[in-house]
């Protein structure tokens, strides 16, 4: 057997294990939204997307696996979101590339952007939060 087929091979025992985790309706509809996103996402895009998570990470010294888990700590959740704010409103993502990166759902997208949006800088608390937004734009600015 060539190198192609060992490569098939492999690439469709994976998909057979992934469709007994998740279900293949599961399966069929995250490969029908990674073909039509990554048509609509640039390699530029991605890589501007993943150093905008990098630099987020650092500013609250979390590692990407944190920032990927579910687990609620850090003050992940503000990180999150930033990294939302900065993709819709600096890089013009749309909600489906948003997705694409960072793997969240749009409810949460759309939630998290609308209370960056509504954060206060007179309210002490958000007002750490904001100062943090506003490192991490002057480090994308000097990168």
């Amino acid at each position: 057997m060539n190198q192609e087929n060992l490569d098939i091979s492999k690439m469709l025992k994976e998909v057979g294990s992934t469709a007994e985790i998740v279900g293949v309706a599961k399966l069929t509809e995250f490969l029908k939204d990674i073909r039509k996103t990554h048509k609509e996402i640039t390699q530029d895009e991605y890589d501007k997307a993943k150093q905008l998570i990098l630099i987020v990470c650092d500013e609250y010294q979390m590692t990407t696996d944190e920032f990927y888990c579910t687990i609620r700590k850090n003050n992940r959740r503000y990180a999150l979101g930033f990294v939302f704010f900065i993709l819709y409103k600096k890089y013009d993502f749309d909600y489906n590339k948003i997705h694409f990166v960072t793997k969240k759902s749009f409810t949460v997208i759309s939630t998290l952007i609308k209370e960056v949006e509504e954060m206060s800088r007179t309210h002490p608390f958000e007002k750490k939060m904001l100062s943090k937004l506003d490192n991490i734009l002057l480090k994308i600015e000097n990168n």
